[in-house]
């Protein structure tokens, strides 16, 4: 053998043992990271089918192997269901000392829908391309029982039943928050600013408030009569520390109709919402937080708009909706719970009346139950419930 080859086999060994330890260094680091209790943390979706006397008829899990955030979730006239959001990958293994922030929601790289049937089966999902990260926001059913979406990021799809897509275009709209179809087909998005769509996309009008003190709104509801539309908005004065909540009138036109002062709160940035009621709409907003629970308040409008009353609403927990009858469904966010078989997490719901009386309570108890996130709650056409929530947990390394 000669001199040259004898320094290339050399050189082919040692760069094989130096791959070789490498391996093994690498697999030792894995090792001592998980052995120090390293983590990858991973976000499911779980949908609850209640029914109307507050049983369980039946749970899905959406887990797709990545981080999934779903946003909407609407009844078809069949009585399949439909999801929109989205997914990210999954994170990689982080210290369990230092694990995402509390309320840290994973942002979509990508839009999803998908189909369940009547009793949570999953029928099909699709993925969709989409400009910037976001996922889906929010999904309608036309008459035809055809799907209209629209993405965080101003992408407005039309589809078929089963998701597939007749055609898509961008309405140039970021940041969206929120966004609902009105009576002609079009569409009312609520994001830096209030945008009217076209069935088409085509913007009709804006309304900015860029110089106004508002930072945070309501979804927008249509009034009826073609009189416009109603949304809840407020700001935090940082002069007397307070959250100031008005109730917003716009003209079909978009044009400013009223801002109606309705509460000022000693607390940073209040949780509030705008519901739609069979006799009008309420604003509700969470007033304080004493130690036996939430002290929630509701301002009632008339089918106008118009403020007709507000006062305590008593019975409630922190998530509720208007139910048929003029009562409310609420769920109380889990509570740690503990008996000799183990650690729980207690997940009270209860049926109301207009009065504040219960109808029904039920207490579901689960097991290896991360932090749990309530994203949406829908009463179905049977008079029952569908609650979509997010199970974030932690899966060692």
């Amino acid at each position: 053998m000669m001199p040259h080859q004898n320094l290339k086999s050399g050189c082919i060994r040692f760069a094989i043992l130096t791959v070789i330890i490498f391996i093994l260094l690498i697999g030792i680091l894995l090792v001592a990271g998980c052995s120090q209790g390293k983590y990858a943390q991973e976000q499911d979706i779980e949908i609850v089918k209640i029914s109307s006397n507050g049983t369980v008829s039946w749970n899905t899990t959406i887990d797709f192997g990545n981080n999934e955030e779903m946003r909407d979730i609407i009844e078809m006239d069949d009585g399949r269901f439909i999801i929109a959001g989205g997914s990210s990958p999954i994170r990689d293994c982080i210290g369990y000392s230092t694990p995402e922030p509390p309320g840290y929601v994973p942002t979509p790289r990508e839009a999803q829908l998908i189909g369940l049937s009547g009793n949570g089966e999953i029928l099909w999902h699709r993925n969709y391309s989409i400009n910037g990260d976001g996922g889906m926001k929010s999904v309608f059913k036309n008459p035809d029982q055809t799907l209209d979406a629209i993405s965080a990021m101003g992408e407005l799809w039309h589809l078929q039943p089963e998701g597939s897509v007749n055609a898509h275009r961008s309405v140039n709209i970021s940041q969206i928050s929120s966004a609902i179809k009105t009576r002609d087909g079009g569409y009312v998005i609520v994001g830096s600013n209030i945008t009217r769509l076209d069935s088409e996309g085509t913007k009709l009008w804006d309304v900015w408030f860029n110089e106004s003190k508002f930072d945070k709104f309501t979804p927008v509801v249509e009034l009826p009569d073609d009189r416009g539309y109603l949304f809840g908005a407020s700001y935090y004065n940082e002069s007397d520390q307070k959250t100031h909540i008005f109730i917003v009138k716009l003209s079909s036109m978009g044009k400013l109709m009223s801002e109606t002062p309705v509460a000022e709160l000693n607390i940073l940035y209040s949780d509030y919402v705008l519901q739609q009621l069979s006799e009008g709409y309420l604003l509700s907003y969470i007033e304080s937080y004493p130690q036996s629970g939430p002290s929630i308040t509701g301002v009632r409008m008339d089918s106008q708009g118009d403020v007709t009353s507000s006062g305590s609403i008593k019975n409630l927990d922190s998530v509720f909706i208007p139910t048929n009858g003029g009562g409310f469904l609420s769920i109380r966010l889990p509570q740690f719970y503990a008996d000799e078989t183990g650690i729980y997490k207690e997940i009270k719901i209860k049926k109301i009346d207009k009065d504040g009386i219960d109808e029904w309570k039920n207490t579901e108890n689960k097991k290896r139950i991360g932090e749990w996130t309530i994203k949406k709650v829908i009463q179905t056409s049977d008079d029952g419930y569908v609650i979509m929530v997010a199970n974030k947990k932690m899966s060692k390394c």
